[in-house]
């Protein structure tokens, strides 16, 4: 949108476009006229004659179509189309439609955590009021079934599901199409759906003597159906009313429309079309036009939390929609069904067509919120997952989902884990995707991305488990609160992950003893991570000499800046920032290494800066206020603070049940001239009187609920360069915003505003809803800041030594210039007027001798004329000398070199020569070491000829060896009960080799063997697979099934006199065949071996007196000498095999063992005496043998 043209001719302009979760904007909130015309009211549109010119939109924006996704499996099979837009999702059928219609509660808009400033809530949350759902279907009575869809005017671009952790199931490349039509739904009638006004219509196209009688619309999921005294069709929900518009009939003749009047007929819950005479050799046209009229509230289930812009002005929006779960007619559903889905929509840099439009997410809800793009255009998010199937990759930090508390307030998105995802170019693959997260509750909320790809996470974590690395500044939490989910006692946590985050490069906590949360994060060239956020705990930690040491003087809730190092190992400088009731919810850098910091805060003594736009805030104790600070590279001084509120009881963060009229800032932006851009939202109870500039493209509030409103402040911090609202009669709200090369500021959030202004031409000229019934739509807007003129700055240099040069930086590094000579310089780009300046050394001369230079005249502001009298003076210094040496053998990232136990660090990117920095003094010591490791891959470096002392010459011989390490995997057994493996622990295994096992079964159970290396189990040993990632072996064992056995008994003979043996006979038999044995028996009916094998032991009483094996008919005998006298009790203890049962003799069995008899001894004949006890053993046995056959 142009704006007004101001006094000095410079123009800005203002685009803005609204969009629903996949990128297309379309409304069920808004009426449309009933008559046929081309000539809609523009949103907004005003009257010239009554309010003079008003600036108009500029015609390229808001111009995306209404989109039908053709069903390719991302939804229920009996589907052939869907649309979702605000506060509805629609599938289409060959039998009619389904409407699924959203309802949120009135309450306030979504807020930050920022509601931790206002008065009411010392824990404040991004909160989303949870959603309704209620299915309306709209059947066509005795229609065609065998209708197909045909997909008419296809769009440009494409949608991506890429939903659940099974990457088969995802569906990309869908096709979008702004038309759909039905063929012959009844005979010789078409039925097609389309966009009209961005509001869904759809026609009965009734063929030359057809009958439009034969249209029969049956409503299910209703109360009721009536007409009411507009003609209208009222569809009754319990989430309110569905308009059908009384119909427009009409049939074309040449170019003209001929209206033909009809009505609806109503009969219980079904309603067909009363059409008057007309010309029946002609087409005939029945268009109603569906409406949702019921209040959505404020809170929609679409809405934008983030964007950025790549280098061609192509937008990336990106935050959560509703799922495309198929609906249940009739149900009334506590939320969505399948929850909601995060969303990434790319749009083309004219604003009027879809690269792409993809969906990330799983089975619960997914959030995201803030997003980021690199060079290439792969675009990451983080955000926060209830989902265990979100999508993952592998090889990633964390696969799987470790949980979440659902606590107690059900509003909240706090449950479950945060995420890391980098899309592909094209939006329809993950590069990587991964979980972030312990067994609490983790979001992900502020995400940053340096050259190489690293990714620089922060949010809030309440696990005590949340993935940290050694060495880290804070490796273990502080007293997380973890039992009592109501207070949602937090810790911030910081995270920096490799370019393919299949490694924490580090990871820690950061806090201590109460709530905190970190909500943006920034990274500068050299590594070094900037999180900025609240806390609530006195203990957070701090640097000394930081801007301010100590928490605010009421102990309350205070802003939060930390620096951390390269490594994560440490803090370079921590800072509160505020005094009682104050959140960062934004931070910035410029290429000095300047921090711009901007939030809202309710203190009466938030730290401002003498000089600072606004410096006190008469309003605290019942509103809050917008602020902007900016803090030096070191981080022990302001350079400025100020507040940003409006005149009277008119500020508030709007981010919680607080009084007042908020000026909250969510987003802070810095351009290469240190101007701070704010973005925020202003007013919730009334109008909060921000202060606004004369060419601003809204100068009034929009007395709708809370305006969005952006604030442009000069380098100083001093004055306004720009400020405007960009709201309308509805809350809005922005939640991201980007800077583009070109200087055009994009913002993206959610509004429920009817009268944004568009332009004539533009696709959208009409509302999606009224004041009073209004629904809720992502937006996004662009302001064009042309140069405006501006004054140079510069002054001279002397002293500078022939072949030296030194370099100048104008605010920070805003602006360098280098300079090689004595006179005069200039830095490149000139400044508006009124802005303030500073100039600084850069860098120190190069060359010999060492100088030092220093700036006089170096500040102030300009005051319309160029400024020519700094004066840069230079002088041979005290010998210093350099520590330098040269790295071999790197290839992995994350190297950094330390001297003097971390006086000075240094990351070392590739291997060649490197210099710390900062100079010693000449006799100085040296010691260089490696203070971090590198990764991807992995290596080893070394350092030798590290040490030292400085001997009047700079030192080059610092030799740094690196070594990568043999590629190995980690191979990790383990066992089920009733067995054993080993080597039990984990085995370390080089690329492509395998591990061996040996695996053994307890007597009776057998072995099998799974896990993910694969392999082979032969006998007892299991050998893998060659190993090419970490996996695992898996043993379990299970019971084998065996025969049942009876064991019996004999003892021979009985009684036995003393000396006499004892021969015990166990006989083993098995016992019928179960139905699996039974079976085996008839697989082994060739074999004769069906008898038990084994080993039978015998026992007199408990203690054992022999065993023996087995005989191949089931017998084992055991023959027992020298017996005692006395009387002796024997069992047989049978003890199985692998097919049959253990089992023991029945009952024991008595044997008595007699003394020796007294005999007469009586001569006889030689050979006599042996032939008698023969034959005397001959009759026992004759006897023995007919008492067995008598048994």
């Amino acid at each position: 949108m142009q704006f007004r043209k101001i006094a000095d001719g410079s123009r800005r302009l203002f685009k803005a476009l609204l969009i629903a979760a996949g990128g297309a904007t379309v409304s069920l909130c808004a009426t449309v006229d009933a008559t046929p015309s081309t000539n809609r009211v523009a949103i907004g549109q005003q009257d010239d004659h009554a309010q003079g010119a008003v600036p108009r939109l500029n015609a390229r924006y808001g111009q995306l179509p209404l989109a039908f996704e053709m069903n390719q499996g991302q939804t229920d099979a009996r589907v052939d189309f869907l649309a979702r837009g605000p506060g509805y999702g629609l599938f289409l059928t060959p039998g009619g439609a389904l409407l699924s219609l959203l309802q949120a509660p009135n309450k306030s808009s979504t807020s930050v955590r920022a509601a931790a400033a206002t008065a009411a809530a010392t824990d404040a949350e991004r909160t989303v009021p949870p959603a309704t759902t209620t299915v309306v279907g709209m059947n066509l009575v005795g229609s065609n079934p065998h209708t197909a869809a045909t997909g008419l005017a296809p769009l440009s671009g494409a949608t991506n599901y890429l939903i659940g952790n099974d990457a088969g199931k995802w569906h990309t490349g869908i096709r979008n199409y702004s038309k759909i039509r039905y063929a012959a739904v009844y005979p010789g009638i078409d039925l097609v759906y389309y966009g009209n006004q961005q509001q869904l219509e759809y026609d009965f196209v009734v063929a030359p003597g057809a009958d439009p009688s034969a249209i029969q619309l049956d409503f299910a999921g209703v109360d009721k159906v009536s007409v009411d005294a507009e003609g209208n069709l009222l569809l009754a929900t319990a989430a309110g009313n569905v308009i059908q518009h009384k119909p427009v009939i009409y049939q074309t003749i040449g170019d003209q429309r001929r209206i033909v009047e009809g009505a609806y007929v109503v009969h219980g819950k079904r309603a067909a079309f009363q059409v008057a005479d007309y010309d029946k050799t002609r087409t005939l046209t029945i268009d109603p036009t569906l409406a949702y009229l019921s209040y959505l509230g404020d809170s929609s289930p679409n809405e934008a939390f983030a964007m950025a812009v790549e280098a061609d002005g192509s937008m990336y929006v990106a935050g959560y929609a509703t799922s495309s779960a198929f609906p249940v007619v009739g149900a009334y559903q506590p939320k969505p069904a399948g929850g909601v889905d995060a969303f990434v929509t790319k749009i083309s840099a004219d604003g009027s067509s879809l690269a792409y439009s993809t969906f990330l997410g799983g089975s619960g809800d997914d959030h995201i919120f803030h997003l980021a793009v690199d060079t290439q255009g792969h675009a990451y998010v983080v955000g926060n997952t209830s989902s265990a199937n979100f999508p993952t990759t592998s090889g990633v930090v964390q696969h799987d989902y470790a949980g979440g508390v659902l606590n107690t307030k059900q509003d909240l998105i706090d449950h479950g884990d945060g995420f890391v995802v980098k899309l592909s170019a094209d939006g329809g693959s993950l590069i990587y995707a991964t979980y972030l997260g312990g067994s609490g509750d983790d979001i992900a909320y502020g995400l940053a991305i340096d050259s190489a790809g690293n990714a620089y996470v922060t949010g809030e974590t309440t696990s005590t488990d949340f993935p940290t690395r050694p060495g880290a500044y804070q490796p273990k939490p502080g007293v997380l609160n973890v039992v009592n989910n109501a207070t949602n006692a937090a810790e911030v946590f910081v995270a920096k992950l490799s370019p393919d985050a299949s490694a924490l490069l580090y990871s820690t906590y950061l806090g201590v003893d109460a709530d905190q949360a970190g909500y943006s994060i920034a990274v500068d060239a050299g590594g070094n991570a900037y999180v900025a956020g609240y806390t609530a705990s006195s203990n957070f930690p701090t640097i000394a000499g930081a801007v301010q040491p100590a928490i605010g003087h009421t102990g309350a809730n205070n802003g939060f800046v930390s620096k951390l190092n390269p490594a994560g190992s440490g803090l370079v400088y921590s800072t509160y920032l505020g005094d009682s009731l104050d959140a960062i919810n934004s931070i910035a850098l410029d290429a000095g290494g300047n921090a711009y910091v901007a939030g809202v805060s309710r203190s009466q003594h938030f730290p401002t800066t003498p000089g600072a736009y606004q410096t006190t805030h008469p309003n605290y104790l019942s509103a809050t206020s917008a602020f902007v600070s900016k803090i030096n590279a070191a981080g022990n001084k302001l350079i400025y603070s100020t507040y940003f509120h409006g005149s009277g009881n008119y500020a508030d963060a709007g981010s919680g049940p607080t009084t007042g009229n908020p000026a909250a800032s969510n987003v802070v932006l810095v351009d290469a001239n240190g101007n701070a851009y704010l973005v925020g939202a202003a007013g919730s109870n009334g109008n909060p009187n921000l202060p606004v500039t004369p060419d601003a493209y809204q100068t009034t509030f929009g007395n709708g609920g809370n305006d969005p409103f952006v604030a442009e402040f000069n380098p100083s911090g001093s004055g306004l360069i720009y400020a405007s609202y960009f709201g309308g009669n509805g809350g809005g709200r922005p939640w991201g915003a980007a800077l583009a090369a070109s200087g055009a500021l994009y913002v993206a959030g959610s509004t429920a505003a009817t009268n944004l202004s568009t332009t004539a031409n533009a696709y959208q000229k009409k509302s999606p809803g009224t004041v009073s019934n209004y629904g809720v739509w992502s937006f996004v807007s662009e302001f064009i800041f042309p140069p405006a003129a501006g004054y140079t700055v510069g002054g001279s240099v002397s002293g500078l030594s022939v072949g030296s040069s030194v370099t100048l930086g104008l605010n920070g590094m805003a602006q360098t210039v280098p300079v090689g000579a004595n006179g005069s310089f200039v830095f490149p780009a000139p400044l508006p007027d009124g802005s303030a300046y500073t100039a600084t050394i850069s860098a120190q001369p190069s060359g010999s001798p060492t100088q030092t230079c220093s700036v006089s005249n170096a500040g102030g502001s300009i005051a319309e004329a160029n400024v020519t009298n700094i004066a840069v003076t230079c002088a041979t210094a005290v010998a210093n000398y350099t520590v330098g040496g040269s790295v071999n053998g790197l290839s992995g990232s994350g190297l950094v070199l330390s001297l003097n136990g971390g006086a000075q660090t240094l990351p070392v990117s590739a291997a060649g020569t490197f210099v710390f920095p900062i100079a010693l003094a000449n006799g100085a010591a040296y010691a260089v070491s490696v203070a971090m490791q590198p990764q991807s891959p992995a290596q080893s470096c070394t350092v030798s000829n590290g040490s030292g002392t400085l001997a009047g010459a700079n030192v080059t011989n610092v030799a740094v060896t690196c070594a990568t390490a043999p590629l190995t995997y980690i191979v990790t057994p383990s066992a089920g009960a009733n067995g054993s493996i080993s080597p039990p622990g984990a085995q370390t295994v080089a690329a492509n080799t395998t591990a061996t096992f040996a695996v053994v079964a307890n007597n009776g159970y057998a072995a099998t063997v799974g896990g993910t290396c694969g392999g082979v189990l032969n006998g007892t040993v299991y050998t893998t697979n060659p190993v090419t990632t970490n996996c695992t072996v898996a043993a379990s064992f299970s019971a084998i099934a065996r025969v049942s056995t009876t064991t019996t008994l004999t003892a021979t003979p009985n009684p036995i006199q003393i000396g006499q043996p004892l021969t015990l006979l166990a006989t083993v038999t098995a016992s019928a065949p179960s139905p699996v044995s039974f079976m085996r028996a008839l697989f082994a009916a060739t074999s004769a071996a069906a008898a038990p094998t084994g080993t039978v032991t015998f026992k007199n009483g408990n203690t054992v007196v022999g065993s023996a094996v087995l005989s191949a008919n089931g017998q084992a005998a055991l023959t027992l000498s020298n017996l005692q006298t006395g009387t002796y009790s024997f069992t047989a203890v049978y003890s199985g095999d692998a097919n049959d049962s253990a089992s023991v003799s029945a009952a024991p069995v008595s044997v008595s063992v007699n003394p020796a008899s007294s005999t007469l001894a009586v001569p006889a004949p030689a050979g006599t005496v042996w032939s008698w006890l023969a034959m005397c053993f001959g009759f026992v046995g004759i006897a023995a043998a007919l008492r067995r056959r008598s048994v």
